[in-house]
């Protein structure tokens, strides 16, 4: 019987291939929980500073979660034995492509705050 053995290398890999996947979603779940009582504070204060950081923080987010995935890609990173480079590739372009389509969704939903007053 054989005993796979991880190695720092392979661990650190699948955490940047399973940040890549996560990072977008969670970041646009926290915009949206965070942004609803936000809107509130902005709509009674006429402050709407707290509004674009949230965006440039979620921004910021899936930014990261992009660069994960793609350092985590078999053609960057090497081939290494951690479950074969199909699957390795499979989560890169999946985290790569959840980073860019939840880094849009988020500028969408904040469209409206950079071009109407928060009360709108």
């Amino acid at each position: 019987m054989k005993t796979q053995v991880q190695t720092g290398g392979e661990i650190l890999t699948l955490a940047e291939l399973w940040t890549g996947i996560l990072a977008a979603p969670f970041a646009w779940a926290l915009d949206e929980v965070v942004r609803h009582p936000a809107v509130a504070r902005a709509c009674s204060t006429g402050q709407m500073l707290l509004l674009h950081v949230l965006t440039l923080g979620a921004l910021t987010v899936c930014a990261v979660g992009f660069f994960c995935a793609w350092k985590a890609s078999p053609a960057v990173a090497g081939p290494r034995s951690l479950g074969g480079d199909e699957s390795r590739r499979a989560m890169a372009i999946a985290g790569m492509i959840l980073s860019a389509g939840f880094a849009l969704v988020i500028l969408a939903t904040a469209t409206p705050h950079w071009t109407l007053s928060a009360c709108d």
